[in-house]
């Protein structure tokens, strides 16, 4: 049974994992994984990774190179601030658990910070994620969990994607992580938007199901 103590631990989990480390998206059996890449702090985080951005392997004559080859070679190939939110990444190839996917598993799409306004929530931004989030409907249980709240209230955002109802505000530190529902009676709880209120409602998810999730780190 996935209950509220399973949830706090796998956020935990995520949050101290290290397969995000050379910034690939990572595809397992069982997890999706993506960090933010920003340009250029992604040279100090990832040197020797591949860069992914076609337009910039163009712009600098070469069919594959490393982050650090474009710092040495090309900078101005990269306009300063380009980014990939992570979230937008790990969404992109959701596709990957699609097919392993069973009946009565629970999919937890983590993320450390909610949405942020200025692209993921915001519908005028072409990379932005609300079209892309109704993908976890496929299956019949989710949750999109997060961490830590933007100064702007994006869950309403999301919410109109997949439910408020299925959004949840996990925080804390190792053995003391307490997990917060996002709606209360169909409005958004203070506390997924707001840092200084202390939560007032708890919710649990019980359902008899495997554990299926995608990890997202940083919202860029």
């Amino acid at each position: 049974c996935f209950v509220l103590n399973e949830l706090r631990q796998l956020v935990f989990i995520l949050c101290m994992n290290s397969i995000l480390q050379n910034c690939a998206v990572y595809e397992g059996q069982r997890v999706v994984a993506a960090t933010v890449l920003r340009w250029p702090e992604v040279v100090k985080q990832c040197p020797t990774a591949l860069v992914p951005w076609t337009d910039v392997l163009e712009k600098c004559c070469r069919q594959s190179m490393t982050w650090a080859d474009v710092k040495n070679n090309c900078p101005e190939a990269v306009s300063k601030g380009r980014a990939d939110h992570a979230e937008y990444r790990t969404l992109q190839r959701l596709s990957t658990l699609v097919s392993k996917r069973n009946e009565n598993d629970l999919l937890v799409f983590y993320v450390y910070a909610s949405p942020c306004a200025g692209r993921c929530a915001n519908e005028s931004d072409d990379r932005n994620i609300l079209g892309l989030i109704p993908s976890v409907k496929k299956w019949d249980n989710y949750a999109f969990v997060f961490s830590k709240p933007h100064l702007h209230d994006t869950a309403e955002s999301v919410g109109g994607s997949i439910g408020l109802g299925n959004i949840f505000r996990c925080d804390g530190s190792a053995g003391s992580i307490e997990c917060t529902s996002c709606s209360t009676g169909g409005d958004v709880t203070q506390y997924c938007y707001k840092d200084n209120p202390q939560p007032d409602l708890f919710t649990s998810l019980s359902k008899e199901s495997r554990k299926t999730f995608i990890l997202v780190r940083g919202c860029g």
